[in-house]
């Protein structure tokens, strides 16, 4: 049981969960359940990193870093609590501490693939592309094997003009999710990385149409139309880019 809130926020991570945070009722009543176990067993580090996980979950993200350095306070031997804790700090922007506790955790653990995807996602919001291709390909290496962690990759992959490479790992993600626009949509941002803005803007269409609200395929379609000198028609793609919030990375 002590490790399924890592499990269950690793399953967060993965599907992108954090885009969509809300306070839902059930979240309510996991918080007030878990301030009662506290409350009868304050010295218990499992409540403190559940309650953490939680937190997160709802955006919370200073309450959720506090609760895991209070777990932390209490057992210093849980790989798990250190790698939420450099998830929740890296969420907040401290990447320096980030990495600290995300490389704690790879001490302890040095077979996950989850902990090497935290690294892979904080040094690419750094923009530092080669770390992040390295922890990505560690994580695969470990048996990482989801859609979002060969999506961040070839985005790293494409900041470096290694298109090949990229396209190997898109048609991982193709494998994975073949139905995906986000494949589609970041094969047009390679093809406008290369100058090859005919085939950019055919899988950019074919996104557009799978997910009009999209917010990488608009985003995408902002780059383009930027490129090829139409900002105006552009626009219309940032706006609603803005409206839902443009990704770290991007």
């Amino acid at each position: 049981m002590k490790n399924f809130f890592a499990i269950f926020l690793c399953f967060l991570i993965q599907n992108d969960v954090f885009s969509q945070k809300s306070d839902s009722l059930e979240n309510v009543i996991l918080i007030n359940d878990l301030n009662s176990q506290i409350e009868d067993d304050p010295n218990n580090y499992f409540y403190y990193g559940a309650r953490g996980t939680i937190y997160y979950s709802i955006g919370e993200l200073k309450k959720a870093i506090a609760d895991f350095n209070r777990a932390i306070e209490l057992n210093t031997q849980e790989w798990e609590t250190y790698y939420n804790k450099g998830i929740a700090e890296s969420e907040l922007g401290n990447y320096s501490v980030a990495i600290k506790s995300l490389k704690k955790a790879l001490e302890m653990n040095a077979n996950s693939p989850w902990v090497y995807f935290g690294l892979g996602n904080t040094f690419l919001i750094m923009d530092e592309y080669e770390k992040a291709i390295d922890n990505y390909t560690m994580s695969i290496n470990n048996g990482g094997d989801w859609a979002h962690l060969y999506y961040n990759k070839s985005y790293a992959l494409i900041k470096l003009n290694r298109y090949s490479e990229a396209e190997g790992d898109l048609l991982q993600l193709k494998r994975i999710e073949p139905d995906s626009p986000e494949y589609l949509a970041q094969m047009g941002y390679l093809f406008i990385s290369k100058g090859d803005f005919d085939m950019a803007i055919e899988f950019l269409r074919e996104a557009y149409e799978k997910d009009p609200k999209n917010v990488y395929t608009n985003y995408y379609m902002w780059e383009y139309y930027k490129n090829i000198g139409k900002k105006n028609v552009g626009i219309h793609y940032y706006k609603l880019v803005k409206e839902k919030g443009i990704p770290r990375e991007l």
